[in-house]
């Protein structure tokens, strides 16, 4: 993949981390998501089909507070890196696989007290989009970005 994409996201809900499907960072930066820093962090995977297409998206939990309405009374942010980018993967899989919709979404919150929390739009951001340069990310390219980096 080319493009690498990290979101931010509020779920409803105390989201469940199951060891079965705990990655360490250096795993995830195999599976070509974008991990930033060197510390050694435990994240989740999500490796469900979605339309009969392979749907894999990262994440683990940053914060977690009360909220009333949300289910367990608790809201939890999360951060999601998606290795693919099927439609509405990212609500889908916090929906249906880990039990734990976004906050605000109209389509896949479950209904119930859920609706309360939809006034304020979807609980989703992007945060970081990286992608590899054709020429940037070759040798020579490389180094010319060196270069003008080095003149600023």
């Amino acid at each position: 993949r080319r493009v690498k994409k990290t979101y931010t996201a509020i779920v409803s809900g105390k989201i469940q981390e199951p060891s079965e499907t705990s990655i360490t960072s250096k795993q995830a930066q195999e599976l070509g998501v974008c991990i930033e820093n060197s510390e050694e962090a435990l994240w989740q995977i999500i490796d469900d089909d979605l339309e009969n297409q392979s749907a894999v998206t990262i994440w683990r939990p940053l914060k977690q507070w009360p909220l009333e309405h949300a289910w367990n009374n608790t809201a939890t942010m999360v951060e999601l890196k998606p290795k693919t980018g099927r439609y509405h993967q990212l609500r889908r899989h916090m929906a249906w696989n880990s039990e734990c919709p976004i906050l605000g979404d109209k389509k896949y919150d479950g209904g119930g007290n859920a609706k309360l929390l939809r006034e304020n739009g979807l609980f989703l951001c992007s945060n970081k989009v990286t992608l590899e340069h054709p020429y940037f990310n070759t040798a020579n390219g490389r180094k010319e970005w060196v270069e003008m980096k080095n003149k600023r």
